[in-house]
């Protein structure tokens, strides 16, 4: 039957050996062995259609790798993690974990991957109204006690041991890269959708932390207190103020409705 005969197929694509899985008699090409060889045809094209798939989504880390290294390496992952959905666009979600244990001893490559990765999923993730400065300026003195804010869908904040984001700019602008280097102390890059285009910025460690009570559903007012308690040496009115500006006209920030 029609179902029986489409596994079939689908397990030919996914064998490693170049036989007919039990095909040979449905294909009308003079033999077996030319039934092996078609098949292989379709298992390289549907491995060149996942190596594009990987490539369009890792761009900055197939430059950094090379073709060469890069298609290698999407190979030997296919073989571990074929396709298990429908649509082509969330193949590849565990390549970068993978490309970080594969590359253990070049972590700046799994960083690379991670900061693909998460910009593809900021451009077509869920949408959500951002909140304005006008509507900002309504929310009354008292709820400022209890208020919480949440971040948009998209907005995600990624750790950086190495330069990572050096090497990304210069790929992107096509300049020959920094080589690889520790940062002096792990940083923070923040990652989300603006308008309609994904956006990264460098983060401090201030606005990191603030961020992350954020994303803890911790309220404004927790969030001024600790940071007065972190940094001592700040003004945290002017600069949760300063920050709570920022996001907004980074459309970053909706208000928490729980």
């Amino acid at each position: 039957d029609l179902e029986t005969l489409q596994r079939r197929f689908l397990g030919a694509l996914l064998e490693t050996e170049a036989s007919g899985h039990g095909l040979n008699g449905h294909i009308n090409c003079g033999g077996d062995a030319q039934a092996a060889r078609r098949i292989a045809i379709y298992r390289n094209a549907y491995e060149v259609r996942l190596i594009d798939a990987l490539q369009d989504t890792f761009a900055h880390t197939l430059l950094y790798l090379g073709d060469a290294v890069f298609e290698q390496a999407a190979r030997a992952f296919i073989a571990a993690h074929p396709s298990n959905h429908g649509n082509l666009r969330w193949y590849g979600s565990q390549f970068a974990p993978w490309l970080t244990a594969h590359f253990a001893a070049d972590p700046d490559v799994g960083e690379m991957a991670e900061l693909d990765y998460t910009l593809r999923w900021a451009f077509d993730g869920p949408d959500a109204k951002p909140l304005s400065m006008p509507e900002l300026a309504l929310i009354p003195a008292e709820a400022w006690e209890t208020i919480c804010f949440s971040l948009v869908p998209t907005a995600k904040c990624l750790t950086v041991r190495m330069n990572t984001v050096a090497i990304w700019h210069a790929l992107d602008q096509s300049q020959p890269p920094p080589d690889a280097a520790p940062l002096s102390e792990p940083g923070s890059v923040l990652i989300w959708r603006y308008g309609l285009q994904p956006h990264f910025r460098s983060i401090c460690k201030m606005e990191a932390m603030a961020i992350q009570f954020i994303q803890q559903s911790r309220s404004f007012s927790y969030l001024c207190s600790e940071l007065e308690m972190q940094f001592p040496e700040i003004s945290v009115p002017t600069v949760a103020g300063a920050l709570l500006r920022r996001w907004i006209e980074d459309e970053l920030l909706l208000i928490r409705q729980d």
